[in-house]
């Protein structure tokens, strides 16, 4: 009898150990993956979500830093095994976006009601010089060019404006482009240097969902004197823009994710552009089809190498590699198959081994019930 009883408990123990697996994932709920390991995680704990991982830059293999909503600037120096707090220009307020030039060059713009800056550091982010925005300058999207010049666009609504500063972020002008067209929209900004810039800009609604934004145009600005004059791509039909991101390595190659399964590459600057599309074979998933895939991020450490990361139809995490330039690609595993539901919003690779990307997913759970949520945000990194 007693064996009886003892046999019994182990079979309830081993059931409500499974219970607990299945159906109520956790922080090490992540699997196996030939060449992607999970770095940092950040768990929402009792009945609350983890929030959102906003912004991420590395300047070589070991350096790096990542933004998370209400909390302070965060720095690895070890290539991300280890992540420690640094001063940001508000902890408590939303880490909207930032840019590092190098080890101590970087801005900053905290998006907030009723606060908003902008913060300048010179020692790797030690220190911030911080500088109040205007309600107008609600910034989103940042390109550093040196510590006193920066471009930028925003705000959200009613219409994304383009902005330049010289003076270290203290004054703001705006600057004009040459797209006049009603319901256009800034979406991404990328400077390579003083000169040399490029700016995506889609006419779309905002809320408007695929189908419908994908026959609307993309036009992709580029400028070769600082913002003088800017020359204009026209994309027709474009892509959703839903998760824009612009990639430049030189002056003259460049690649640009426009949401559902939309990538574009420029070998001229920006004057002209290709559309590369991965093959269904290689975008389709266990729980989507590739009508539903988004592209979100992508970067290429070489002309050649180049990742592009998303999500299939919201619920699966993609990770896309290609070693030709975009002619071939091959899916990669990542440590996310075993979450209820992932996505990667941002990759970045200092060089062809060295790679990170963030994302979230997990079971979103029912906070109206007080139920433990487990949506949860993490950091993958690339392993050779």
């Amino acid at each position: 009898m007693r064996w009886l009883m003892v046999a019994l408990l182990l079979v309830g123990v081993a059931l409500l150990l499974g219970w607990w697996v299945v159906f109520y994932p956790h922080a090490g709920s992540f699997s196996q993956a030939a060449h992607w390991e999970r770095v940092w995680v950040k768990d929402p704990g009792v009945g609350g979500y983890a929030g959102s991982l906003s912004d991420m830059d590395f300047i070589d293999a070991r350096r790096g830093w990542i933004g998370h909503s209400g909390q302070p600037l965060l720095r690895t120096s070890d290539g991300g095994s280890t992540w420690t707090d640094q001063y940001a220009p508000s902890p408590k307020i939303f880490l909207g976006c930032f840019d590092f030039l190098d080890e101590r060059v970087g801005w900053a713009v905290e998006s907030g009601w009723p606060s908003r800056t902008v913060g300048v550091t010179i020692d790797g982010g030690a220190s911030w010089h911080i500088s109040p925005l205007r309600a107008e300058c609600d910034l989103q999207e940042l390109a550093a060019v040196s510590a006193t010049e920066a471009w930028a666009i925003g705000p959200l609504f009613p219409r994304k404006r383009l902005f330049h500063t010289v003076d270290g972020g203290v004054t703001w002008s705006e600057v004009n482009y040459p797209v006049s067209r009603e319901g256009v929209h800034l979406e991404a900004i990328r400077f390579l240097d003083r000169t040399h810039g490029w700016i995506v800009a889609a006419e779309r609604v905002l809320s408007e969902r695929p189908p419908a934004a994908e026959a609307r145009p993309v036009f992709i600005l580029r400028t070769t004197d600082g913002g003088k004059s800017f020359g204009v791509s026209t994309i027709a039909p474009g892509g959703s823009a839903e998760s824009c991101r612009l990639e430049f390595r030189n002056r003259r190659e460049g690649w640009v994710t426009l949401g559902s399964a939309s990538l574009l590459h420029t070998t001229d600057g920006g004057k002209t552009w290709d559309r590369v599309a991965p093959p269904h074979s290689v975008l389709g998933g266990k729980t989507g089809t590739p009508a539903q895939v988004h592209l979100r991020d992508c970067s290429f450490p070489t002309p050649k190498s180049g990742w592009v990361v998303g999500d299939v139809g919201y619920v699966e995490a993609l990770a896309l590699h290609t070693a030709d330039g975009g002619k071939t690609w091959q899916r990669e595993l990542t440590p996310t198959e075993t979450l209820n539901k992932s996505r990667l919003d941002r990759v970045v690779f200092a060089d062809e081994k060295h790679g990170w990307a963030y994302g979230e997913g997990g079971d979103p759970g029912d906070d109206m019930t007080g139920r433990r949520s487990h949506w949860m945000t993490f950091i993958l990194r690339y392993v050779p």
